[in-house]
């Protein structure tokens, strides 16, 4: 007997390839770029399939220019950012694990 292969198990799979090659890529990326306090990338290199584009979108990544000729994506996660910097609670959090400590200079 013959069997093939379902198109909705064929896509499953490609989708599941595309986020196991594509989110490790750009997870490096996205850690580059947050060891330098940047909070965008401008001119991502790698792929960004469309699964890929929405999973960083309900991650609360904004992706810009993707998919447009001769164009690279920006990846951006700035709102995320400014809505941290402005939540006192948020920042008081960061400050202790960081231990940091304001102190009076003479």
């Amino acid at each position: 007997m013959l069997k093939i292969i379902s198109a909705k198990v064929a896509a499953r799979k490609a989708i599941k390839a595309q986020l196991q090659k594509e989110i490790p890529q750009l997870n490096d990326a996205i850690e580059k770029a947050m060891a330098e306090g940047e909070t965008i990338i401008e001119g991502y290199d790698g792929e960004i399939s469309e699964p890929t584009l929405r999973m960083l979108k309900k991650a609360g990544y904004s992706v810009d220019n993707w998919n447009m000729l001769n164009t690279k994506p920006i990846i951006s996660w700035h709102f995320p950012y400014c809505n941290c910097c402005e939540n006192d609670s948020e920042l008081e959090k960061l400050a202790k694990e960081l231990e940091l400590k304001i102190v009076e200079m003479q």
